[in-house]
């Protein structure tokens, strides 16, 4: 973890490498943070329940596929987008 050396003397660091200053803390936007760790909101039941859904689908492998269609698709129009440019240049 960075701290500031000067902020260091003044807050004192742990021996866990941790320092203990609210103030250090505040100036990195942490207290939020942590505070936010203790009470973990979580996802909306409609969020999960929908996430669920897609894998039960078979969602993830699904999309793997359209990427991989997606990439051939690109390669195939590079080639004619290619030959067109080199018939372009014939003429």
């Amino acid at each position: 973890m960075m701290f500031i050396h000067s902020e260091s003397r003044h807050c004192g660091v742990a021996n866990s490498g941790l320092f203990n200053c609210p103030r250090q803390l505040q100036v990195l936007k942490l207290p939020a943070s942590l505070d936010a760790l203790d009470k973990p909101i979580g996802l909306p039941p409609s969020l999960l329940n929908k996430a669920e859904e897609v894998r039960l689908e078979n969602g993830p492998e699904r999309a793997e596929k359209l990427l991989e269609d997606v990439q051939t698709l690109a390669r195939r129009a590079q080639a004619i987008l290619t030959e067109v440019r080199a018939q372009r240049r014939r003429d």
